[in-house]
């Protein structure tokens, strides 16, 4: 018996994560006073998504990023 694990993708996972997670901290940055929750942190996520898609990224294109260790 073959699986078909093409929709457990990370995006699924972390989707998943987001949901169940939504008000615990998902990073922690500057000191313990300063973090963002799952749901925060997939906010962002998703608007990184969009903004990528108006420059004319679709699925299955590869981009890099690179900056420093910092949640903006």
């Amino acid at each position: 018996m073959k699986l078909d694990l093409s929709e457990y993708t990370l995006n699924h996972f972390f989707a998943k994560v987001v949901e169940k997670y939504a008000s615990r901290p998902a990073l922690a940055f500057g000191g313990e006073n300063h973090s963002i929750t799952y749901a925060e942190f997939g906010l962002r996520v998703e608007n990184l998504k969009q903004a990528l898609g108006k420059f004319g990224f679709k699925k299955g294109d590869k981009i890099i990023l690179l900056g420093g260790s910092s949640p903006n």
